[in-house]
């Protein structure tokens, strides 16, 4: 709102903040329905710098989940790892070392270098790629149905989701794919493979 001097009422200014977070991140994305939904055109100066406010907002509220590191340093004694974010390469980027969890894996493969998204196949073949194993003796784990889970399966992988909380309600008759294996919460996930 302030970038655009008040010009938005808080009815307006709260139903486009609601439209830009339900937002499929990759497609058109959060930052890009916040544009269209402002009428603003890509080359006006006021997105850029809606962009980099933006980004440093969602930097400052993401939380990483709870034992992240302890449970990655647990599964790198048995397994490669090897982290899949979607998105814009430099935000995605500064997630992770935000958190140093480039530390706690064998590689990072960003959709935003790579020019594709999950759930493109091309995507987690080439996290296997990296770390030299197969589709098929590799496991995918992510939050999201549409683009971890069906990616996965789709790309040959195993696939766990790790439920968020706004999908616990939901049940496998609610989902288009059903993941291979379920956990609640991130650090339950050595004890369930």
């Amino acid at each position: 709102r302030g970038l655009l001097g008040g010009a938005l009422d808080d009815a307006t200014a709260a139903r486009v903040t609601a439209a830009a977070i339900a937002a499929d991140p990759v497609t058109e994305g959060r930052l890009g329905t916040l544009v269209r939904l402002l009428s603003l055109e890509a080359e006006d100066p006021r997105v850029a710098q809606i962009r980099e406010a933006y980004n440093a907002r969602l930097l400052e509220l993401l939380r990483a989940f709870p034992g992240v590191h302890e449970t990655l340093r647990t599964l790198r004694e048995r397994y490669r790892l090897v982290i899949v974010p979607n998105g814009p390469e430099e935000l995605q980027r500064s997630k992770v070392e935000r958190f140093g969890l480039q530390d706690c894996v064998d590689s990072v493969v960003i959709s935003g270098a790579m020019g594709v998204h999950k759930p493109d196949p091309r995507i987690f073949w080439e996290a296997c790629r990296r770390v030299g194993v197969e589709p098929e003796f590799a496991a995918h784990v992510g939050d999201a149905i549409a683009t971890d889970i069906a990616g996965a399966k789709g790309a040959g992988l195993g696939a766990i989701w790790c439920r968020p909380e706004r999908d616990r309600a939901l049940t496998e008759a609610d989902l288009p794919v059903i993941p291979d294996l379920t956990i609640e919460r991130f650090h339950e996930l050595p004890d369930a493979l």
